[in-house]
């Protein structure tokens, strides 16, 4: 039984090691995160119009309308024109995949390729053509079959950027509400991006309204900076663990062990940042390490107050 419990202590000293270790890594994340949203370069605003050789590779901004040569199509209320983005979406969610024995699903169909001023991009996915804006699709465009359109009217939903035109209300039959929106040839849109030659291709994807981007880098920097502030703090807790790890496999040592558990938690922060982010990181050491020696002094205080150094199981 005496092995038993000095293997399992071993097994847990080995657990709290992983803390240990992690946590100086993460701080030296945070903080090196925190730099490199410091001094990235800013996205350089350029015009639409001209395709500027100097700024090739370089991070770009521009806002220009979108257009297309892709025809779209949603076969089920027969819309086919050129368009950026056709979408038709069940507005309860339901399963049903038909209405009245006729294909009606929620769907939606973007262009792949298309163009801003004098340079061309790709749509990668669903979700970035959605970000272009949203209109109603036009009341002449929608080819509904005709027994359906006595039934079917214009409905204005506050909760969306475009009307409901498809709210079907069959006597004797439960209604059937589909929003039907589409992001029209000529949206004006900003993308961010690298420029190379004549094409951008995105980082952030393509938005309706340019104030957007300003409102994600003001989040992005107020994210860092509580991440850092989080990060200095995580390795105030170290010490508590090397203690606890001295404590379970017996080690003895005489004198005050919480200046050598200090000591270890900022060789160990060191250790981090030249591992994440070579020795140009280093200097967020100097700001790591003024509250984590004043914090930890008073630890160390806390710990000599109620006997934990020096008595070692």
């Amino acid at each position: 039984m005496k092995y038993l419990y000095a293997v399992l202590r071993v097994i847990l000293a080995l657990l709290l090691m992983v803390p240990v270790l992690a946590l100086p890594y993460y701080c030296a994340r945070c903080l090196g995160d925190l730099y490199a949203v410091l001094h990235e370069e800013p996205y350089l605003k350029i015009n639409p119009d001209v395709v500027d050789s100097s700024n090739e590779g370089r991070k770009v901004q521009l806002t220009a309308p979108v257009y297309t040569d892709e025809w779209l199509e949603l076969r089920d209320i027969g819309v086919r024109c050129q368009a950026l983005r056709l979408e038709l979406r069940d507005s309860a969610y339901t399963q049903e995949l038909s209405y009245r024995g006729l294909p009606l699903r929620s769907r939606c169909s973007f262009a792949r390729n298309v163009r801003m001023g004098a340079f061309s991009l790709q749509v990668a996915d669903e979700y970035m053509a959605r970000r272009m804006g949203a209109q109603a699709i036009p009341w002449e465009l929608l080819n509904l079959p005709e027994e359906w359109k006595p039934h079917c009217r214009v409905v204005q939903d506050d909760f969306y950027e475009a009307s409901c035109y498809l709210n079907l209300e069959f006597e004797g039959e439960p209604s059937r509400k589909m929003h039907c929106n589409m992001s029209a040839n000529g949206s004006v849109a900003t993308v961010r991006g690298v420029q190379c030659g004549s094409e951008i291709r995105p980082v952030h994807g393509l938005y309706h309204d340019e104030h957007f981007f300003a409102a994600i880098d003001v989040a992005r920097r107020e994210r860092e900076w509580y991440d850092a502030c989080v990060g200095l703090l995580l390795p105030l807790m170290v010490p508590a663990l090397l203690l606890g790890i001295f404590r379970l496999v017996y080690w003895q040592k005489g004198g005050n062990s919480a200046p050598l558990a200090i000591w270890l938690m900022l060789l160990l922060v060191c250790a981090a940042f030249l591992c994440f982010g070579g020795v140009g990181d280093i200097v967020w050491l100097g700001a790591a390490a003024v509250p984590a020696v004043v914090s930890l002094w008073q630890i160390g205080r806390i710990v000599h107050t109620f006997g934990v150094d020096g008595k070692c199981c």
